[in-house]
Parts: C-alpha cells; sequence; structure tokens
C-alpha cells in the first residue's frame, strides 16, 4: 500500500479534493527482481482495466526485467461522498490518497 499524505496550514480552506479523471504520478519498483521502471506511471481513479485473476484494477503493468505483470488500484480510504481527500482539521498529516499495488 502507497499513501499520499498532506499536512498543510490554510486559511478559509474546509475541504482540498481533485477531480476523478486527476493523473497521479508514482515512481514504481518491481519487488520481483528489484528493477526500477523507467519513469514514472500516470494512474487515475477513472483508468479501469482487468487486471491479474480478473479482477478490476486502475493500472496493469509490465515488469521489462522479469516479465511479471503487476497492478495499481485505488483505495477509498479517506475520501468522503464527494471524493475530497483533505479535511481542515489542525494542521495534522491526512491521507490524501492510497494506492493498493500487487508486485510494486
Amino acid at each position: 500500500m502507497i499513501d499520499l499524505v498532506l499536512k498543510a496550514e490554510v486559511e478559509n480552506v474546509k475541504k482540498i479534493g481533485v477531480k476523478s479523471d486527476h493523473l497521479y504520478f508514482l515512481k514504481l519498483k518491481c519487488t520481483n527482481c528489484h528493477d526500477d521502471f523507467p519513469s514514472a506511471v500516470g494512474v487515475s481513479r477513472d483508468m479501469v482495466v482487468e487486471g491479474i485473476k480478473g479482477a478490476s484494477v486502475n493500472l496493469k503493468i509490465k515488469c521489462k526485467g522479469c516479465d511479471r505483470v503487476h497492478d495499481i488500484m485505488f483505495a477509498d480510504e479517506g475520501h468522503d461522498e464527494e471524493g475530497h481527500g483533505w479535511h481542515a482539521d489542525g494542521g495534522e498529516f491526512q491521507r490524501f490518497a492510497s494506492f493498493a499495488c500487487r508486485g510494486l
């Protein structure tokens, strides 16, 4: 699991969020052969593909070093019904986005 956490000191801001088609870029490393992916990989909540064993995932990617297929899926933890991931809460770190990664 990879978590993106934020901490902010703000005035007159209650919530921070992104559109569902927002593209997050992640720098990844294969846990099987330990090769780094050469460039950052973009993943969005709107991207849905068939993953390993038929499950719906947000990104499926193949490692060039070992030919294993890995996938990433958004975990909805920390988001409200409107998709906001950060709420003004005394300047503490809060989870903004979570990514469930298999093999990465």
